[in-house]
């Protein structure tokens, strides 16, 4: 929310909820999400769930390959797989 300027009260309307006090506690009380909560949170951003869990400079490897055919994703592993363990 930081990363794209969105405030409490602005995400309080994108998920439907009432005030920014729930967007706050969501937030900081994080013990108490579930999936729905988080993909709320998400959606509203315009992100994949996974891309939540990196900083906000740097694209998930998830995110990337969300709408990737199988084959697709297994050259794409195949590739990362190379150039890691060439930078080793």
């Amino acid at each position: 929310m930081n990363h794209l300027g969105i405030s409490d009260d602005e995400m309080a309307g994108r998920i439907g909820v009432a005030s920014r006090t729930t967007v706050w506690k969501r937030y900081s009380e994080q013990h108490r999400l579930d999936l729905g909560k988080i993909q709320q949170f998400a959606d509203a951003l315009g992100i994949s769930r996974s891309q939540l869990n990196y900083p906000p400079e740097i694209e998930s490897l998830d995110a990337i390959a969300e709408n990737a055919t199988p084959d697709q994703r297994a050259m794409a592993a195949d590739v990362l797989k190379r150039m890691l363990s060439k930078a080793s």
